[in-house]
């Protein structure tokens, strides 16, 4: 590592979510960063040099330019040129195998910002022990999902063991509040092809809770035949829930932190999502069993193809500035107690501005973190397929200086 040209490659800079992650490389990373653009476009590069990160910060160092495809040769020799690669090409599913191969064989550790569940399980049986015997850290699911939940959750079971002294149970999570309306092209085109890719019975597999995990944990607990009809249901200190689009996407990933970072033998996670009224949470619990289904049909999926954006693109910066996230967990401590009661946690995560920036800075904080902090994180000491979390409180410090909050506390037994 320590005779590589660069810390960090940007792979796919140009595109729609390329041009934030390299903005946030240039605002927030140290101005001695050794670092690069990669893409197919010598000139897509040159320009996003002279007219998107110069503008950032003039006085830092400009990044140098790598022209590179997706031919497995090309990617080789990248690879081995810097410590880490972010990868911002999508979808995912499509074209980015060649990219995590090409790390796991040369050690180079990589993150990303796919959601692409079925994907990320394909990567880590076939790529696992490569990157471990490499020493690469692969990091998929960095961006917004799922780091936002991974971290959410790794704060509330770090409180309950600092504080408690105690092991966690039960998580549950709620998308409290999430004013951004729009999505980019690739998230769109990716859902649509995902379905084309896999046969269903990997996809149904690959959404289970403990699908990434060495090995299955704890069940999560049968739901009320009120929450199998309406999607609703009552969480003390979350208030009234329902069925959330993301939720089956993140909890993959959490269960995987929670078995490679031992939180407990009888911890469970679910995601929710906070709805405005109990009417709009009844909607969109059915809303979302018929996207399931509709998405299943080829017709469908070939119709929806032609109406959204293009991968590549996305809505209007000033669509999107005014963008605010918040996320809300309650954590109950394994204290040997009672489940009505056992000690709980209250952990909520806020941001605001642009969701798509979010995403960016969340890849490159990560990135920082592998490049130059690593040593002290969980992900050092395993190696191969990681999770957001496993990079630990680096991470969660570093993105606290670009704005995002995270903390958690001890609920009073009244509370």
């Amino acid at each position: 590592m320590a005779t590589r040209t660069y810390e960090i490659v940007v792979l796919g800079a140009t595109g729609f979510t390329g041009v934030y992650i390299v903005e946030a490389v240039a605002q927030f990373l140290p101005t001695d960063l050794k670092w690069a653009i990669a893409g197919r476009s010598e000139q897509k590069l040159s320009t996003l040099l002279s007219q998107t990160i110069k503008p950032v910060n003039p006085d830092r160092a400009d990044p140098a330019i790598e022209t590179c495809t997706l031919d497995y040769q090309e990617l080789d020799v990248l690879t081995k040129k810097t410590k880490v690669l972010i990868n911002a090409i999508g979808p995912y599913h499509i074209y980015s195998e060649p990219v995590v191969k090409a790390c796991a064989e040369n050690g180079t550790h990589y993150i990303d910002c796919t959601g692409e569940v079925p994907w990320v399980r394909r990567m880590l049986l076939k790529y696992d022990e490569t990157a471990k015997k490499s020493g690469a850290i692969i990091i998929p699911e960095s961006g917004f999902e799922s780091a936002v939940s991974d971290l959410l959750v790794w704060q509330t079971v770090s409180e309950i063991r600092t504080a408690l002294n105690a092991n966690t149970t039960d998580v549950i999570a709620s998308l409290h509040n999430l004013d951004s309306r729009v999505i980019s092209g690739g998230t769109l085109s990716t859902i649509l092809t995902l379905f084309s890719s896999f046969p269903l019975s990997e996809i149904q597999q690959s959404f289970t809770q403990w699908s990434l995990a060495p090995e299955p944990g704890k069940p999560l607990p049968r739901p009320t035949l009120w929450t199998l009809l309406t999607g609703l249901s009552t969480i003390p200190g979350l208030g009234q829930l329902t069925t959330s689009v993301t939720g089956q996407t993140n909890a993959a990933i959490v269960h995987r932190s929670a078995s490679l970072l031992s939180y407990g033998p009888n911890f469970t996670f679910e995601e929710k999502l906070r709805p405005r009224s109990t009417l709009f949470g009844i909607l969109t619990h059915y809303f979302f069993i018929l996207a399931s289904l509709l998405i299943l049909l080829p017709p469908l999926r070939l119709l929806l193809s032609k109406l959204v954006y293009a991968p590549g693109s996305g809505p209007a910066r000033k669509e999107k500035d005014t963008d605010s996230v918040e996320y809300r967990a309650i954590g109950h401590a394994d204290d040997g107690s009672s489940s009505s009661s056992q000690k709980r946690v209250f952990a909520r995560l806020t941001n605001q501005g642009n969701m798509y920036k979010f995403t960016g800075t969340l890849l490159a904080v990560g990135a920082a973190v592998l490049a130059r902090e690593v040593e002290s994180s969980a992900a050092e000491r395993r190696r191969g397929l990681c999770t957001p979390a496993m990079l630990g409180d680096a991470f969660v410090q570093g993105m606290r200086k670009t704005g995002m909050s995270l903390e958690a506390s001890v609920l009073d037994d009244d509370e």
